[in-house]
């Protein structure tokens, strides 16, 4: 298979089972998100898998937020980043199954970590719009609810 071919694997991937898993994440952790992770916070995730070199950076970044959160004694926020930790991890296996694709001669442990990489900024992408949609659609709502005039008791 060809690299064109592996990119479009990506697409398929990323556009199927990577969003899903995306919003899936979002929505079990939307309180956090919406009360814990600042639009800054979401950003910089984003920022720090796109300038990440390997996913083992990736990994250490995440690992860093989950011992903040344990040192700070915050559980939900610690299980936040340990559940993403581990679904980026598991993204892993993904990529050895699309390495398994490719020709023997670019069957190497560089491929599997440039397309586990690829895998990770894919969902962190999707990730990082759900959860931002999240914060926008409930701070809207509150809004929303904010502007109506009380109820007149009968």
């Amino acid at each position: 298979m060809s690299q064109p071919a592996v990119s479009r694997l990506l697409t398929m991937w990323s556009d199927g089972q990577g969003y899903q898993q995306a919003i899936d994440l979002a929505t079990k952790h939307e309180g956090v998100i919406r009360n814990r992770l600042s639009p800054a916070q979401l950003s910089g995730l984003r920022n720090a898998v796109g300038a990440a070199a390997a996913p083992t950076e990736v990994l250490r970044v995440v690992n860093d937020h989950v011992e903040r959160a344990q040192r700070r004694g915050e559980s939900e926020l610690r299980q936040f980043w340990f559940e993403l930790g581990g679904v980026l991890r598991g993204l892993a296996e993904g990529a050895k199954r699309l390495r398994s694709g490719l020709v023997e001669s670019e069957q190497t442990v560089a491929a599997v970590e440039s397309i586990h990489l690829q895998l990770i900024r894919r969902f962190v992408q999707h990730f990082v719009v759900h959860s931002l949609y999240l914060r926008a659609s409930s701070a809207a709502a509150g809004v929303a609810r904010d502007e109506r005039p009380p109820q007149r008791r009968r």
